[in-house]
């Protein structure tokens, strides 16, 4: 385990009765790519959960709307369309080019946001090298954060170390710091 998902089980006891037996290999084929054990563990304990009314969980499931792999099929072409006239980056912080074929959609922000897995291009396969990126509906700007995604999550919901991105503060665009629960 991380220590953000040690955080988040001392802080939301995972809620009795959800399914915790998720097999993942289905989803994972479909994307072509690895889910992050962080996530599955975070999945395994907390089932259909949303974080602070931002951060919904998709996962392997038979509704397309919350299966992980049907909602990035579905929202990859929305996410590559190069005449939408937003502000997508070019390249990666670390100077790398930017391609948004590459995204995993893994959640989605009450506001329509986009809560995404970035391959690092030289490892695309390498889940502990993904890049967690978020870019709101409109996909005006493009953040992009380091580490597992289970401590952005801690992050993110305790508001200790509030995640700044690469242009700016996610916070200012959903309204300010989370006022958290799980449900």
């Amino acid at each position: 385990m991380t220590d953000g998902l040690d955080e988040l089980m001392t802080m939301f006891a995972p809620p009795a009765g959800r399914d915790r037996d998720v097999v993942w290999a289905d989803t994972e084929n479909r994307l072509g790519r690895l889910v992050p054990e962080d996530y599955k563990q975070l999945v395994a304990a907390f089932g259909l959960a949303t974080f602070c009314d931002q951060i919904d969980l998709f996962q392997p499931h038979s509704n397309a709307r919350i299966d992980l792999a049907s909602v990035t099929a579905e929202n990859i072409e929305f996410l590559t369309d190069d005449t939408s006239g937003d502000d997508r980056p070019t390249q990666t912080p670390d100077g790398q080019p930017f391609d948004s074929a590459l995204v995993i959609q893994w959640s989605a922000s009450a506001s329509g946001g986009y809560w995404l897995w970035y391959p690092d291009p030289s490892a695309p396969l390498d889940p502990t090298k993904y890049s967690i990126v978020f870019t709101p509906a409109d996909q005006g700007d493009w953040w992009f954060f380091e580490g597992p995604t289970t401590d952005f999550i801690y992050k993110y919901v305790t508001g200790i170390e509030p995640p700044e991105g690469q242009y700016g503060n996610v916070h200012d665009t959903l309204d300010g710091p989370p006022v958290c629960g799980v449900v």
